[in-house]
């Protein structure tokens, strides 16, 4: 009840803060709808997918657990924590090539892309906060969880007044605050997590995700300019479809070569 009352919070001061950053009322509702409700929602999306694999991850990591099993459970967490990387870089490297088109597809808009491109981003931090939050609950651990999102949630209120009523950064403070609160409930999460179970962190590997991330970038822009079809949507859903398969097949192919 306390972390919805924070978000809540959060949510109503941004109108306010975009007024006192000098935009009036209506512009400033009119920035809020279009960068939290509808550019937010597009690299938000795949996170739905996360979501259903986290309700089985749940019950099965506190099997593992009660079991003593915890080399399942490690290599349960190892595993979900790649879906999620792959799943966000694979929807940054789409949002950033194509964002124009995804305004216009899913909203039949031309002045989002800015937003989407930005928000784009934030998908690897907030997609892997979203795990860490339900491995924490997974491993029994719902009084950090509950003080971890206490905390993320006043961090979110004070970055949120302080960004956004800044006059050159504006709205942009939402999309800054997202990726500090995110990074934030990741390093608190796993601090816990860590306590429990090994977690092994191979920034040989993730270097290596951060560069297939940009060849997948460069290939959908080349494919954004040589695909000739007048159709937005089927060009948009070759596109797309061609993100995800290339990221899953660069990291597979990098992963056994590592």
């Amino acid at each position: 009840f306390l972390t919805t009352g924070l978000y809540t919070l959060s949510t109503l001061i941004i109108p306010r803060r975009l007024i006192s950053a000098g935009i009036n009322y209506r512009e400033a509702l009119s920035l809020m709808g279009k960068f939290s409700n509808m550019a937010l929602s597009i690299p938000l999306f795949p996170s739905i997918i996360l979501t259903s694999i986290c309700t089985i991850l749940i019950p099965d990591l506190s099997e593992s657990m009660s079991k003593g099993n915890y080399f399942s459970m490690e290599n349960r967490i190892e595993k979900i924590i790649k879906i999620a990387l792959i799943l966000s870089l694979s929807t940054l490297s789409i949002c950033a090539a194509i964002p124009n088109e995804l305004g216009l597809m899913f909203f039949n808009r031309t002045d989002l892309g800015n937003y989407i491109r930005f928000l784009s981003f934030s998908t690897p931090f907030a997609y892997v906060s979203i795990i860490s939050y339900a491995i924490l609950n997974g491993i029994g651990k719902q009084k950090i969880l509950l003080r971890n999102s206490i905390i993320v949630a006043i961090e979110d209120l004070i970055f949120l007044y302080i960004l956004t009523g800044l006059s050159f950064i504006n709205i942009y403070g939402y999309g800054i605050t997202l990726i500090i609160t995110s990074i934030t409930s990741i390093v608190l999460n796993f601090k816990e997590i860590k306590k429990h179970c090994f977690i092994k962190i191979d920034l040989h590997e993730k270097f290596i995700y951060a560069l297939c991330t940009i060849l997948v970038y460069l290939i959908l822009n080349l494919l954004n300019n040589i695909i000739l079809i007048q159709n937005i949507y089927i060009k948009n859903i070759l596109i797309i479809f061609s993100g995800f398969s290339l990221m899953f097949i660069l990291i597979n192919i990098t992963n056994k070569k590592h």
